[in-house]
């Protein structure tokens, strides 16, 4: 069971999608809702370890079958075995619940000797009791050891995943197995008619494992399967592909069978059961699918889906019949374009390119659009498969004939060949078209009226425009090509045209042209002339630098040029925007903007924008960036007061300050400055201490009598800011006991 580390996570992968679901089909068929190691496609909830115990009812017995939710909850009850209790309904109430069974993996005395007995060692029953075995009794030495690194963990956890999954296979696919792995009990001791209900634990609990114990409720009656299921078949030619919804009984898996003698005998088509894809209807319901590709043409045959169970059996899920067909057209055609013709008459030519196997005949089909339904069968009966050529005395002179050869083969496949168009000869062209309006909206939408055109072989208009009306025009529309029916308000048609308004040209001029079905040309319309609305917004201000300071930032502006700019917007964006913001709004002509409202050390980022007598709003100015220094100066204490305490021998320091002088974030701390004992004339830092907001003294009971010490406070922060020393403070020192 051993295999290259990033294959083995990609079969496990594989192999665990499947399987995942059908664990999920078999938790939530009316039993349990759960999720652990195993997770299903759809959404489940995570919740605790779960034993899903479903029952299979017979008259005179109910066989009770389990599965855990995950691999330790499995090596559990390999290692412990399960406990078993029934509670019986008796005169209308539930019993207390009592132990009926205690069921237990096999002994390997047990496991060895069946192993034994298999003679056939190609059978699908000594493969999975094989499977279950090695699973089981030589668990131990499949079991992961290398979880050195994260990639080594991962491929321990897919290989403990892969045993877990191959261990649910084995016992649902042979009967022996299940109850070898004590996955399966058989209660005899009960009554025809009366209803139980069974719940199922750990016999002994695992450390570390919570379990809370599974119940489900039951009664003695014959087992009806409810799997089946109407089946529709697809017939291809090379495959008939069976679908069916799928029943609300937990299935395995399936297998498809095959009958050519009229469902009297079957014969199976895979050798392995087939775990299918989860696929889902239109209508979201989960749908099987199965496909027999060793399909003859034209032979009936009749297929059987079985499935199978969690109890290791098989049921029909339904039957039908079926056989490959035919379904390729004869399509070997090449149908050239009619000649031109100014007859009551036209000749459809085509050619085959293939040899006319199957080939039962012709339809010849007309319309007048590429478009169009080709519904008009022109020829009477099926022309014969000799026949290449048609002759149509009633196609239309005033709009246009487009054909198109139908193949029927034998099997009444149909084919279409490439429509054709019958080119009439005429050299008359429609008349001049007769402009109705033109204008144009502030989005620059041109609506273009015209007076439509009354000839009955009229197909459309070209239209083009130029920037001047002594300019080349281009064509920038040609309804025909669109469809072959214009859009009408009245008696005149509408089109629209969309324009760039940021020009300099003030005007764009339009011009006309009708077209008939052969493409005949009128001469040019008048040239109309439609204004474009003034939309050109400003141009934008220019941002020229960024006078900083330590209290303000001064924008220096070169005003927008545009003449008709009224206002000059200023945005800002601080470490606190995610993008700029408005901030004032100025003269278009001033040249200066001094911002107040900055903090040192924050940078800011200013752009500038133009507003024009319409409101229309210039692009923004190259932003710049700038930033208050911090000059490294604070505010110093107020009213300081020194007083010598007679009654306690300390000096008395006193002062005033606030967190209103602080800056944001920042640590002050007060230093006392005293007079060095080697000279009074020296001021030296003697304590220091943080402000917390009401310590604003100190005491000093450092001193000597007969002495006089001089005092002042300096503030520091933590990040090398201070203030100038403050004022000093003289006390002469007596009646002390030093």
């Amino acid at each position: 069971m051993e295999v290259n580390g990033f294959f083995y996570n990609q079969f496990v992968q594989m192999i665990s999608i499947k399987m995942n679901r059908i664990i999920y089909m078999l938790f939530t068929a009316g039993l349990l809702f759960f999720s652990g190691s195993v997770k299903a496609q759809k959404e489940m909830v995570e919740e605790k370890a779960q034993i899903a115990l479903m029952p299979r009812t017979a008259n005179d017995s109910i066989v009770l079958r389990w599965l855990t939710s995950d691999a330790e909850l499995l090596s559990a009850g390999i290692d412990n075995g399960y406990l078993i209790k029934r509670s019986d309904l008796e005169n209308g109430k539930w019993s207390k619940y009592k132990e009926v069974a205690t069921v237990k993996t096999w002994a390997k005395k047990d496991w060895d000797k069946t192993l034994n007995q298999f003679k056939d060692t190609n059978s699908k029953e000594y493969r999975y009791f094989k499977m279950a075995y090695e699973l089981v009794i030589n668990r131990n030495k499949y079991l992961p050891t290398d979880i050195s690194d994260f990639s080594a963990i991962q491929m321990a956890k897919a290989q403990n995943d892969l045993m877990f999954l191959f261990s649910i296979l084995a016992s649902c696919n042979d009967r022996v197995s299940s109850e070898a792995m004590g996955l399966r009990w058989v209660d005899k001791t009960v009554t025809p008619g009366m209803k139980y209900k069974y719940s199922i634990e750990l016999k002994s609990p695992k450390e570390g494992l919570t379990l809370d114990p599974t119940e489900i409720e039951t009664e003695t009656k014959p087992y009806q399967t409810n799997a089946q299921a109407k089946l529709t078949a697809i017939e291809n030619e090379v495959n008939i592909t069976l679908h069916w919804l799928i029943a609300e009984e937990p299935l395995i898996g399936y297998s498809l069978e095959r009958s050519q003698d009229g469902g009297k005998s079957y014969t199976r088509l895979n050798s392995e059961m087939i775990m299918i894809n989860d696929e889902t209807d239109s209508l979201k319901r989960s749908i099987g699918t199965l496909a027999d590709t060793m399909v003859k043409l034209y032979v009936p045959y009749v297929y059987r889906i079985v499935g199978h169970t969690l109890f290791a059996d098989e049921v029909v899920v339904g039957t039908i019949e079926a056989m490959a067909r035919d379904r390729t057209p004869f399509s070997s055609i090449f149908v050239p374009s009619p000649e031109p013709t100014g007859e009551k008459v036209a000749v459809i030519k085509w050619e085959l390119t293939g040899p006319p196997r199957d080939l039962a005949g012709f339809n010849v089909l007309r319309d007048n659009s590429t478009h169009g339904t080709f519904s008009n069968k022109i020829n009477n009966a099926l022309l014969s498969p000799n026949i290449t050529e048609f002759r149509d005395v009633d196609f239309s002179a005033d709009q246009p004939n487009y054909y198109i050869i139908e193949t029927i083969d034998t099997a009444g496949n149909m084919f279409r060949s490439n429509p054709v168009y019958l080119l009439l000869v005429d050299s008359i062209p429609p008349t001049a078209p007769v402009w109705s309006s033109a204008t144009m909206d502030s989005n620059g939408v041109v609506t273009l009226r015209i007076k439509l055109n009354r000839e009955k072989d009229f197909m459309g208009y070209r239209i083009q425009k130029a920037n001047q009306a002594d300019h080349e025009f281009s064509t920038f529309l040609e309804t025909y090509e669109r469809n072959d029916t214009l859009p009408k308000t009245g008696s005149d048609s509408v089109f629209t045209d969309t324009v760039t308004l940021n020009t300099l040209t003030r005007n764009i001029y339009y011009k006309v042209y009708a077209l008939d079905f052969h493409y005949n040309q009128s001469a040019a319309s008048k040239i109309i002339k439609v204004a474009r609305p003034d939309i050109i917004p400003p141009v934008a201000p220019v941002l020229k630098r960024i006078v900083v300071s330590d209290s303000f930032l001064q924008l220096k502006i070169i005003p927008s040029s545009s003449e008709d700019a009224k206002n000059t917007k200023v945005w800002r964006k601080t470490p606190f925007d995610s993008t700029l913001v408005e901030y004032a709004v100025l003269s278009s002509k001033d040249t200066v903007f001094t911002d107040s409202s900055v903090e040192t050390s924050t940078e800011y980022e200013y752009a500038l924008q133009a507003v024009d007598s319409s409101n229309l709003v210039s692009d923004f100015s190259l932003s710049i960036a700038a930033t208050p220094y911090d000059n490294g100066l604070r505010k110093g204490i107020e009213n300081f007061e020194v007083v010598y305490n007679e009654d306690f021998e300390k000096v008395m320091l006193s002062w005033n300050y606030s967190f209103l002088f602080c800056k944001p974030n920042e640590r002050v701390f007060f230093t006392v400055y005293r007079t060095s004992p080697l000279d009074s004339n020296v001021m030296e830092s003697y304590k220091s201490f943080e402000f917390t907001g009401d310590n604003t003294s100190f005491q000093d009971d450092e001193i000597k009598s007969g002495k006089t010490y001089s005092y002042a406070v300096k503030i520091l922060t933590d990040i090398g800011a201070e203030s100038l020393l403050s004022e000093t403070r003289k006390v002469a020192i007596i009646n002390t006991k030093n």
